[in-house]
C-alpha cells in the first residue's frame, strides 16, 4: 500500500504533570492508542518513524502509571512495533532549521532529545513528496489539519483524530482495497482450470476464468486473499496466492478502491516479484 502515515508523538510521550491532573482523559487516550495500534497491524501501511524516536516512545510510555485494566496495552504496544517492523520507514537526522508546525508538535515538556526527534520527523514530512497522513487523538487536538511552514512554503496533512466519531474506520475504509465479485467469474463448467488445460494456446489467451475461492454467498475468503496480497499495484492489479485451490488470484481494479478477481492459470503471467514473495514458481497440477 502506497499510503504513508505519521503518529503524534504526544499520544505516547505524555506530559506527566497534565496526566496527574487529568487522568480520566488519558485513560480515554490510551484506549484510542490501543485501538489505533491494533488496527494498523491489520493493514499494510508505511509509517514514518525513526528508530531513535521509536525507542524513546517505548522507554517513555508510562505503563506503571496505568490501572491494572490497561495491562494488555503494553502487549499491544510491543506487538505493534514488532509486527510493523518492515513497515516502519527510517529517515535521517536532517533538521530543517526554523521549520514551524501548527498546531505545535515539539512540546515544551518533551526531553531535549525527543524535541530533536520530532523535529527530524516534521522535517522529513515537509521535504517529502509523498502524501502523508497524521494520526492524533481528541484530547490532544482541535479541528485543524496539521501544517508545517518554512519561509512561506506551507504544507498541510490530512489529520485523522482516531477516537473522534468514526474517523479512524472511515479512514481505513478509504484506503483498504475491497473485493466485489464480478459475475463473469462465477463458477461454471466452462471456466475451470481443467477446461483451460484442454484448450490450445490460442484459445487460452481469451479464456475467462472462474474465481475458485468465491463461494457465491460471502466475500470472506476473497477478502482474506486480498488482505495478504503482494503489497504493490502492478498495472492496476493486486496479486495473491490461493493455497487451497493452488492458484494465483488476480485482483483487478474495478473503480476507486474496489477490486474484482479471477484465477490466473498461466503462471507465466504472474510477475516475478509476486512469485518471489509467495515462493510459488510453478503449479503442481500443471504438467
Amino acid at each position: 500500500m502506497d499510503n504513508f502515515a505519521a503518529i503524534d508523538t504526544s499520544a505516547v510521550v505524555w506530559d506527566m504533570v497534565n496526566f496527574n491532573d487529568n487522568r480520566h482523559n488519558y485513560y480515554q487516550l490510551v484506549r484510542g492508542v490501543n485501538n489505533l495500534f491494533n488496527a494498523l497491524q491489520n493493514i499494510q501501511i508505511n509509517i514514518l518513524l525513526r528508530t531513535e524516536l521509536q525507542q524513546e516512545m517505548i522507554n517513555t510510555f508510562p505503563y506503571s502509571e496505568l490501572p491494572s485494566e490497561f495491562y494488555d496495552v503494553g502487549k499491544t504496544f510491543y506487538s505493534f512495533f514488532d509486527k510493523m517492523g518492515k513497515n516502519l520507514l527510517n529517515y535521517g537526522a536532517n533538521d530543517i532549521q526554523n521549520l514551524t508546525s501548527e498546531p505545535k508538535q515539539v512540546k515544551e515538556y518533551f526531553k531535549q532529545n525527543i524535541k530533536k526527534e520530532v523535529g527530524f520527523l516534521l522535517s522529513e514530512m515537509h521535504r517529502s513528496n509523498k502524501t502523508i497522513d497524521y494520526f492524533s487523538f481528541e484530547y490532544l487536538w482541535g479541528n485543524r489539519n496539521l501544517r508545517t511552514k518554512k519561509n512561506g512554503n506551507e504544507k498541510e496533512y490530512r489529520t485523522i483524530i482516531c477516537d473522534r466519531n468514526n474517523n479512524l474506520q472511515e479512514y481505513f475504509n478509504g484506503i483498504t482495497p475491497t473485493f466485489e465479485h464480478n459475475s463473469k467469474h462465477d463458477k461454471t463448467q466452462y471456466n475451470s482450470k481443467e477446461q483451460w488445460l484442454s484448450l490450445s494456446n490460442d484459445q487460452k489467451r481469451d479464456f475467462v476464468s472462474r474465481l475458485s475461492c468465491y463461494n457465491g454467498r460471502d466475500i470472506i475468503e476473497p477478502q482474506r486473499l486480498l488482505s495478504k496480497r503482494y503489497p504493490k499495484l502492478i498495472d492496476n492489479c493486486y496479486y495473491s496466492y490461493d493455497e487451497i485451490n493452488e492458484v494465483y488470484v488476480v485482483f483487478r481494479k474495478t473503480r476507486n478502491n474496489i477490486f474484482h478477481a479471477y484465477d490466473e492459470y498461466d503462471i507465466n503471467k504472474i510477475p516475478k516479484a509476486v512469485k518471489k514473495q509467495f515462493n510459488i514458481w510453478k503449479y503442481q497440477w500443471y504438467r
